[in-house]
Formats: C-alpha cells, structure tokens, sequence
C-alpha cells in the first residue's frame, strides 16, 4: 500500500507477465479517484478489458481511457 492517498493511478492492464485480475485486484487496493489503464496496445479488443476495469472497479473510481497516441486532458 502507498504511504499516502494516490489521485491517479496510470493502472497496467496487459502484459505477458499480468493478468487482469492482478491489476483489478491492485486497482481496488489503491482505489485512486482516477485510473487511466497502460500497456493495453497489443490486445486485440482493449475495450473489452476496460469494460471489465469500469464493472469492477470500487465505488469511487473513474476509469478514464486515454486515446492511442492523444493526449489526455486530466
């Protein structure tokens, strides 16, 4: 756990060496405000995985998706 409150959490959401109920499980244990999910680009349907992120995110976290190569105005 941090030693202090997180207002964003930049949440990895794929990788060979994560599975996505490791990160939802982090997600819920910082339960930030915010999470915008990282190192989705080689998924095939990120969307699906987001989907889950929203469904299972504790109450009070915002899943905010950040666009390929856009910038994203927080």
């Amino acid at each position: 756990m941090p030693a202090r409150d997180i207002d964003l959490l930049l949440l990895p959401t794929a990788a060979p060496w994560l599975k996505l109920s490791e990160a939802v499980d982090y997600l819920r244990a910082i339960a930030p405000p915010l999470a915008v999910p990282i190192h989705q680009a080689y998924l095939a349907t990120p969307e699906k995985y987001y989907g889950l992120l929203r469904e299972l995110a504790p109450a009070g976290t915002d899943i905010q998706i950040a666009a390929h190569a856009e910038p994203l105005k927080l």
